[in-house]
């Protein structure tokens, strides 16, 4: 089970990365517009709006770090995998237990 999640996520992360380098090379730019504007149009403070700029930037720094990349896509599929394992096995184990 576990060896099955690691290999979708690693399907999934391969796919993440050759789309972010070749369909969307530009997503994170226009995520962070639209958060900029989201806020702009909920009336948040200048030094709000201003303080959320300066994270995405260092978020969008970091994240062109491949290998940084890779962790945090992996990060984000993993665990779903990992629980999904945990909890066919519990089944699988209680229809064993069962028989």
């Amino acid at each position: 089970g576990l060896f099955i999640s690691l290999i979708a996520s690693t399907v999934y992360v391969i796919v993440w990365l050759l789309m972010f380098q070749f369909v969307v090379p530009d997503y994170l730019e226009k995520y962070a517009a639209a958060v900029i504007n989201q806020m702009k149009a909920a009336g948040k403070s200048l030094s709000e709006i201003n303080s959320q700029k300066a994270e995405m930037n260092e978020m969008i720094e970091m994240y062109n770090n491949p290998a940084f990349r890779v962790l945090m896509t992996y990060a984000e599929i993993f665990p779903v995998g990992l629980v999904v394992s945990l909890i066919a096995a519990a089944i699988l184990k209680k229809k064993t237990s069962l028989s």
